[in-house]
């Protein structure tokens, strides 16, 4: 995703470059310099400067929003467009990079607000449309996230992301063949696009075909070898395929790489149902639901490792939770198992 900061020596129509040059805006340039170098940490000391001088200056909060954002430090990121937009409710940037950070830190409906305070100002924007999509497929409204992106790639027909995430929407709904031409168009549009190889690894995976799977992840891991959830999807297809050993390599060396993958928990959770440690897999999908409760399959098996240790009442519970968040199999399994 991108992050819209507001740099005055392109946009000086903001204000910047309209002012004596006062302290504050000359650490706020400064500050620019910095952030186009990557210097986070220093981008961040001087826009704190430029604040020190002027504490309504709104872009300089909203840039080092951006600083702090680039530096995982997510929640002073938010607490400086909340105060960007104190003090100009009507300033976009501020929005769309809230929006993207709480999209970051798994808050949808939060996101969804910001991006929807947008819709307005940006009503043609395929990367708005675009966002809109992202959030929408992780609050499982595959419906409304199909339509996003079908205005994304509308409006923007060589937006490769825009025509991958949308095959992921398909492969969501289960419809493949759909979910495959989207993706292929998506790579004769850029060859290089890493998540293009991931889903069609994934789809290969749902077809049984965990060969061909297996040659997509791997072409994925050689554009993106430090993409965790890569790795983390090798592991889930080792898995499938029964070679659990060398799945819990895998899926152990994607969380060294990021610990906070909702995803990997759950495979983990899998593993250890697979080997008969029914109370390490509960353990595991719990910690996996702390980071996502919309997590694929989760409660399905969570339940049927609570139903293995005749925990009957809380396995149909966490089935009726399955069926709250979507995962489509849980319907059955309550049908045959609770009354």
């Amino acid at each position: 995703m991108k992050y819209f900061i507001l740099l005055c020596m392109l946009l000086t129509v903001a204000g910047c470059g309209n002012k004596d040059k006062t302290d504050a805006d000359r650490f706020f340039l400064k500050g620019n310099e910095s952030l186009r170098e990557r210097e986070y940490k220093e981008a961040a000391r001087f826009y704190a400067e430029a604040i020190r001088r002027d504490s309504s200056f709104v872009e300089a909060h909203n840039n080092r929003g951006v600083a702090l954002f680039e530096m995982g430090q997510y929640i002073e990121a938010i607490g400086h467009y909340d105060r960007a937009l104190q003090l100009d409710a009507e300033f976009m940037d501020a929005y769309q990079n809230r929006a993207n950070t709480f999209f970051e830190t798994g808050q949808w409906e939060q996101s969804l607000n910001d991006l929807d305070a947008l819709q307005q100002t940006f009503p043609d924007s395929a990367i708005f449309h675009f966002q809109m999509g992202l959030v929408n497929n992780n609050l499982r409204d595959y419906n409304m996230a199909l339509s996003n992106f079908s205005q994304a790639v509308t409006l923007d027909e060589n937006n490769a992301q825009a025509y991958v995430n949308r095959g992921i929407v398909k492969y969501h709904l289960q419809q493949f063949d759909a979910a495959r031409e989207d993706i292929e168009h998506a790579l004769s549009i850029d060859r290089t696009e890493p998540f293009a190889y991931n889903a069609l690894a994934l789809i290969a995976t749902a077809e049984g075909d965990y060969d061909a799977a297996h040659q997509q992840i791997d072409q994925a891991l050689a554009l993106a070898p430090e993409q965790a959830y890569f790795v983390n999807n090798k592991g889930f297809i080792t898995m499938m395929e029964g070679d659990l050993q060398l799945a819990a390599q895998q899926i152990d060396k994607s969380l060294q790489k990021d610990n906070t993958n909702p995803y990997a928990y759950r495979n983990k959770g899998r593993l250890a149902h697979l080997k008969g440690n029914y109370e390490e897999a509960v353990r595991l999908y719990e910690s996996a639901s702390k980071r996502s409760k919309l997590v694929e399959e989760l409660y399905t098996w969570w339940g049927e490792a609570l139903f293995a240790m005749e925990d009957f009442e809380n396995a149909c519970e966490t089935w009726e939770m399955a069926k709250v968040y979507g995962d489509i199999q849980a319907a059955a399994l309550m049908e045959e198992n609770c009354r």
